[in-house]
């Protein structure tokens, strides 16, 4: 059998087991709206919970530092793609977040498994929450330290990891999410953190769906000024920050250690001008409007709960934009997914192995940019849905 033939046939199993994904072709910016074959949605699938993605001013500014940078970097940072835009931004988010410094990743992946595996290695002991983020999990896996998870959310698992294994190991470093990409939920981050000094451990936190989103747009640790128990912060600038690109917020001597040893910055293109200027506009953005941002997103994500409540769904109340709207099988997920397609709102099912076998999902995301009418929309659609 040849490759091409063997592809075939695994895609046509994906297909039996409702897992086959497809690719929606858009035709305007994301953001709170999707338009498709010309006709216009409700989007709750999209991760630019400001809207800021399609804003003039961050259009603008990507214009601007085109002019003045060009249209890409030319080099690795390490050679000769860093450029004073790069720099100017690291010190904007790094002071933004209440850290010494940051450092510019090309994504969120890039971020973590350039990160994990260049501060952990043989002799050290890595301990995840079991619902992180793919990328924690490849750069878990890409490091030679030891790597155990502890349930999710749950204090007494890490603890009693921490008593069966931490003395065996030179460093303990602890790697969760503040806000969790498929469950919308958060950990305890006073007891979490006070596990991690009881046991010399390291904390570092993915705030990818909370930077933006909590507090007044400085994401869930900065709220809870936790930046001198926590090492590193990882986030990213293609979601709330509406651009592209990631960055670690650290201290200046781990900054300076990740230049030398994180190969996904190392080895890659620096982040281009024109995403540079977006995203350092959206930060100055968040800096000054952020509260009202948050509280506008904060009821909007209160309202899709109260849609998905009313129509009969048991629905957590949400820590940042995540409203996980669990539904169990593939097969009903996608019919549900595309009845609201149907009543104008675009929601698309999660399926394994993104999720646990048996929790298939709408996983709802709400934007700053909905308005009281399309609110309304999603309430209708959800009043008429009906899961078999």
């Amino acid at each position: 059998m040849s490759l091409d033939q063997n592809i075939y046939e695994r895609l046509g199993q994906l297909e039996k087991a409702d897992l086959r994904r497809t690719l929606l072709s858009l035709e305007g910016p994301t953001g709170p709206y999707a338009v498709i074959g010309g006709r216009k949605f409700v989007n709750l699938c999209s991760n630019d919970y400001l809207a800021l993605a399609g804003d003039p001013r961050l259009i603008k500014a990507a214009g601007a530092c085109a002019e003045k940078w060009g249209a890409g970097a030319g080099a690795s940072r390490l050679v000769t793609g860093n450029l004073v835009c790069h720099e100017e931004l690291e010190e904007e988010i790094a002071s933004f977040l209440g850290y010494e410094a940051a450092l510019c990743f090309g994504s969120g992946y890039h971020a973590n498994t350039g990160l994990i595996p260049a501060l952990a290695g043989e002799g050290d002991l890595l301990l995840s929450d079991e619902l992180n983020h793919a990328s924690i999990i490849d750069g878990c896996r890409l490091s030679k330290a030891r790597r155990l998870t502890f349930r999710h959310r749950d204090m007494d698992d890490l603890e009693n990891l921490f008593k069966k294994h931490r003395r065996g190991a030179r460093h303990a470093i602890v790697l969760t999410e503040s806000v969790f990409s498929m469950d919308g939920d958060a950990p305890d981050f006073a007891a979490l953190s006070g596990i991690c000094e009881k046991y010399d451990a390291t904390l570092i936190v993915d705030e990818a769906h909370a930077l933006g989103v909590v507090g007044d747009g400085r994401g869930m640790i900065a709220a809870s000024n936790l930046q001198n128990r926590v090492a590193a912060v990882v986030g990213t600038f293609g979601k709330a920050f509406g651009a592209f690109g990631a960055f670690v917020a650290c201290s200046k001597n781990m900054r300076e250690f990740l230049i030398n040893t994180a190969r996904s910055a190392i080895f890659s293109t620096a982040l281009p001008p024109p995403v540079v200027g977006a995203a350092l506009e959206a930060v100055r953005i968040v800096k000054v409007q952020g509260a009202e941002l948050t509280r506008r997103l904060a009821a909007n994500a209160r309202a899709l709960v109260d849609a998905a409540r009313t129509a009969g769904f048991d629905v957590p109340d949400p820590a940042g934009a995540i409203v996980p709207v669990i539904i169990g099988g593939e097969k009903e997920t996608l019919r549900a997914a595309h009845d609201l397609y149907e009543r104008g709102v675009l929601a698309r099912g999660i399926r394994p192995p993104t999720v646990p076998k048996g929790s298939s999902r709408l996983r709802l995301t709400a934007s700053a940019g909905h308005t009281n009418a399309d609110i309304q929309i999603i309430s209708d659609a959800f009043g008429q849905l009906k899961i078999a």
